[in-house]
């Protein structure tokens, strides 16, 4: 059974051998065994044996608002039934409903799946068949379901615009069937999942999966029994610019794509109970990574500019408070406009970005304290935030006027000497909280 799923690409190309008249045949009826009945499993023990594949055509946007995703997944199954066997001289497309198939269901976080139908040319007449089984000589039927997923993924905001997701789906098998995956011979043979790079749309990039197959009692009376679990890291550069193409080298790789893959096998003890009260799962689990490009350009450059503008103000003579206090209001401002004016995804947690736009916040008004500092040492202990011109009441000269400006002077010198620590000491803070800050969220 482990040499089907590769033939499954033979029997792909070996539609077109099969003619209209043979096809009909198979689809009245004429073909099939008398005493054959669909309802009727061809399963002779407690375990039934299903290879399986999994191919991930398309994934759609994931609304961090519903908390939906909606992923099209192509299983691909293959399996021994006797009764069929001797029925054909080479690979065949039948009719799936008139076969017998395993009987699965999809895990609970599926809201709802739709089916898929893939409309081939088929033989001589030039008509159309949905085609989605195929019949070996052995007895061995090939069987491709096509599904489109929509998922109940409800994502972790914690970490936003920085953060990364993961959603999953899940395929159920009963009555004793289970899903035995294939790992790759070696890292650059494909493993039992393939996703095409070319049909994610989302705003995340897939950066990776993980794969489970694993067999547990339905009253889950004993922990469940790992028979694969596999991790695949994605190279989300990998593939950056080929959404949508059609023909290619690269992007027939990019079509099928499966990364680095790690995959660990287990051999389930036998238990006491039968196989026909357990049930099997195939658990798929897409990992995610917000795209950074627009956040870079729209929140993190834009709001680290506005804090580096504020520390023009230290440049400026500690006496020109209108135009310090200024700047430091419209910086301010600035970010309180932007903060208010983001539309992201609203949550009662404490984001990454509301952490973000705090850190820029306290930045700007340290640099106002800073002026007003500045402004208290020029006038002598009093705060005068904005100056008018008043001309200087006349009075006679005495014998203290040196000493008064030797006063100002110094008031202006202590001024400027605070100022110049300003110029080192707020850099120093901003880009000590960049590197905390991407250090935790990154």
């Amino acid at each position: 059974m482990s040499e089907d799923l590769s033939a499954f690409t033979s029997a792909l190309a070996s539609e077109d051998n099969a003619t209209q008249e043979e096809w009909n045949e198979w689809r009245t009826g004429e073909r099939m065994p008398k005493d054959y009945d669909n309802n009727v499993s061809p399963q002779t023990g407690e375990k039934f044996e299903v290879t399986s594949a999994v191919t991930v055509l398309h994934v759609g946007p994931l609304s961090e608002e519903n908390a939906n995703l909606s992923v099209t997944v192509e299983y691909t199954m293959a399996w021994a039934d006797p009764r069929l066997r001797g029925l054909t001289t080479h690979w065949t497309p039948v009719p799936a409903s008139r076969m017998w198939a395993p009987p699965l269901a999809f895990g609970a976080a599926v809201r709802r799946a739709a089916g898929v139908t893939k409309k081939r040319k088929r033989g001589r007449g030039g008509s159309d068949h949905d085609i989605s089984m195929w019949l070996h000589p052995s007895g061995i039927l090939l069987h491709k379901l096509t599904r489109t997923l929509y998922l109940t993924c409800v994502p972790s905001m914690a970490r936003y615009p920085l953060d990364q997701q993961e959603c999953s789906f899940k395929l159920h098998g009963y009555s004793g069937l289970y899903f035995p995956l294939l790992p790759g011979k070696n890292a650059s043979s494909p493993g039992p999942v393939t996703t095409d790079m070319t049909a994610i749309v989302s705003q995340f990039e897939l950066t990776g999966l993980r794969v489970h197959s694993s067999i547990q009692h339905m009253d889950k009376t004993e922990p469940a029994c790992h028979l694969l679990a596999g991790k695949c890291a994605y190279n989300a550069d990998h593939c950056p610019d080929m959404r949508g193409c059609s023909q290619g080298s690269k992007c027939a790789l990019c079509k099928a794509y499966f990364g680095s893959c790690q995959y660990n096998t287990n051999e389930c003890k036998k238990s006491n109970t039968s196989g026909l009260t357990q049930i099997s799962t195939l658990d798929v689990r897409l990992q995610f990574s917000r795209r950074l490009q627009s956040h870079v350009l729209q929140t993190f450059l834009p709001t680290a500019s506005v804090v580096c503008t504020s520390w023009l103000g230290t440049w400026l003579h500690p006496r020109e408070v209108n135009g310090r206090v200024g700047l430091g209001i419209s910086t301010l401002l600035s970010l309180i406009i932007k903060s208010s004016n983001e539309r992201s995804p609203q949550t009662n947690l404490v984001r990454a970005y509301d952490v973000w736009m705090i850190g820029c916040l306290v930045v700007v008004m340290l640099t106002l304290l800073e002026t007003v500092l500045v402004n208290y040492i020029c006038s002598g202990g009093k705060l005068a935030l904005w100056s008018t011109m008043v001309e200087p009441a006349p009075r006679q000269s005495t014998a203290w006027a040196g000493e008064e400006e030797d006063k100002q002077h110094s008031a202006e010198r202590e001024a400027n000497r605070v100022d110049f620590f300003a110029r080192i000491v707020f850099p120093v803070v901003f880009v000590a909280f960049l590197i905390g800050f991407f250090t935790y969220y990154a």
